[in-house]
């Protein structure tokens, strides 16, 4: 089985990058300046990274 150290070590500062842009892409309709709001931004930056991370390891796993 492939490592995960191995794959960790696979991503490029390109591929952090664009999950980033995606993750601030998605807060973007939210209302920085409402503390409720604001809460949101954490939780929807935190699960779009994990999402596009996961969607990677299944990639890099099957190559």
């Amino acid at each position: 089985m492939k490592s995960f150290k191995d794959f960790r070590e696979s991503l490029t500062d390109e591929d952090m990058q664009a999950i980033a842009a995606k993750a601030n892409e998605a807060t973007k309709h939210i209302d920085h300046t409402d503390g409720l709001q604001l809460g949101m931004v954490g939780g929807l930056i935190s699960t779009i990274t994990t999402i596009e991370l996961l969607e990677k390891y299944h990639e890099w796993l099957h190559s």
